[in-house]
């Protein structure tokens, strides 16, 4: 795993290596030239004519000389071969730590490839929820396609039965979105029947102009009154403009006055 700025273990151990080899050859050179002062030039350096023979005493000086040099080479020979023990025992290590090292990147790996599966699964069924999904003209979910409103049951244009279904369907629109209940009071409040803005006029019930949401939301009505009307009462939801701004407050404002 060599890297910008890391040393390269496995070379400075190899030419460690060659230097200790160099030195272990020069010192049987040494001991193969101090076998042969001895053997052949000496004639008995440390015998009777030490005294008066010059040369082998000359020799012996020498060969004293080179003993110490040999023990000098085998300290440091010795202290090289401490010394790759300790790289060795180091490229193991950093061997173990590569070991351990790929094992937590193949994990990481594994975990990366399981988090991107299950994302792109998640964000398929948001796909298709939101393909399935019903949005009003403005972007935003109409309330058709809210939970619960596949529960709220029709409406037949039976007045008997439309203060429990009107109950129940402004108590559910109530909690969609607040903006349903004050348009709700409003409509009931009012006398005259809501009409056509103006182009470029704001909405009105009676003389009350009614908020941005107020007006999403009379859109809104249109929406879930038409899947949820059935018989008289989808007549009157239906005779209104599809086109019109107000045709929701209409809608209701109407099958609430033929209750």
């Amino acid at each position: 795993m060599a890297g910008t700025g890391i040393i390269d273990v496995e070379t400075e151990l190899s030419g460690i290596r060659t230097m200790v080899t160099e030195l272990v050859d020069r010192v049987a050179h040494l001991n193969q030239v101090v076998s042969g002062l001895i053997a052949i030039r000496d004639g008995g350096v440390y015998g009777e004519t030490y005294a008066t023979d010059r040369g082998p005493a000359v020799r012996a000086m020498f060969f004293e000389q080179q003993v110490r040099a040999n023990d000098e080479t085998t300290r440091r020979t010795t202290l090289l071969n401490d010394q790759v023990a300790g790289l060795e025992a180091t490229i193991a290590e950093l061997t173990g730590i590569q070991t351990t090292y790929h094992g937590s990147v193949d994990t990481l790996i594994s975990n990366t490839t399981r988090l991107e599966n299950e994302l792109r699964d998640v964000s398929g069924r948001i796909g298709a929820s939101l393909q399935s999904a019903n949005f009003s003209p403005g972007g935003r979910l109409s309330v058709t396609g809210m939970k619960g409103f596949e529960k709220l049951k029709s409406y037949g244009g039976d007045a008997s039965h439309w203060k429990d279904w009107r109950f129940k369907a402004t108590t559910w629109l109530g909690q969609v979105k607040r903006a349903f209940e004050t348009l709700v009071r409003k409509l009931d409040r009012s006398e005259n029947e809501p009409k056509e803005p103006e182009l470029g006029q704001g909405m009105m019930v009676g003389a009350t102009e009614l908020t941005t949401e107020e007006e999403w939301c009379s859109d809104e009505f249109y929406h879930m009154l038409v899947p949820k009307c059935e018989g008289s009462a989808l007549a009157i939801v239906r005779n209104q403009n599809t086109q019109g701004k107000a045709r929701g407050l209409i809608a209701w404002y109407r099958t609430l006055r033929d209750a």
